[in-house]
């Protein structure tokens, strides 16, 4: 396989890059951790509130974490697999998912993604704009969820040369969402 890898310590330290990474959204920073959810031969780091059990997790979509913005919340995971031939992991995707929950609305509504899938397939119609970081937008008429909205085009190595290039690149990302998307919801 090829791709972002790291080692077994690595994808362990690798926690600490995610907190820094989502603080600037975060409502309290004290409040989440960033835990291995699920089982398997992929191997889940997915933010959650403090206290919440993995094990009752099924699927890391689901885990809402509260923003800095009232009836904003967050879903962050990252999915690494078993290269076998190295012992190391590969970055299959890291997923961010900005959730709308509206007094008296349910179920919650998702409005953005962040997404990066580095192991897209070459011959997939959008492997040049999914490899790298890219945007999804929800509730647009008409449907644009499925597009693949590049953050980093300009970069050759589409913010993923290795996991520092994709922190990174991800770091721009929660910052303009941080300035430009939340502001919005303020006052919803």
């Amino acid at each position: 396989m090829t791709g972002i890898t790291l080692t077994a310590r690595d994808l362990h330290d690798r926690r600490s890059a995610i907190i820094r990474l989502l603080t600037p959204l975060v409502a309290d920073r004290g409040r989440i951790e960033i835990r291995r959810i699920g089982a398997g031969q992929k191997y889940t780091l997915g933010v959650m509130n403090k206290g919440q059990s993995p094990q009752l997790i099924e699927n890391a979509d689901l885990i809402r974490v509260p923003t800095i913005v009232g009836g904003v919340f967050l879903n962050y995971y990252e999915v690494w697999a078993s290269d076998r031939a190295s012992a190391d992991y590969v970055l299959d995707r890291a997923y961010m998912h900005i959730h709308l929950k509206r007094a008296n609305e349910a179920p919650d509504k998702q409005i953005l993604c962040l997404h990066c899938d580095p192991l897209t397939n070459t011959a997939h119609q959008s492997f040049y704009y999914k490899r790298g970081p890219h945007l999804h937008v929800l509730g647009a008429s008409p449907n644009i969820d499925r597009s693949h909205i590049s953050v980093c085009l300009s970069d050759p190595q589409h913010g993923g040369a290795d996991i520092d290039a994709l922190t990174h690149t991800l770091q721009l990302a929660v910052t303009m969402i941080q300035k430009e998307i939340f502001p919005n919801y303020r006052s919803t």
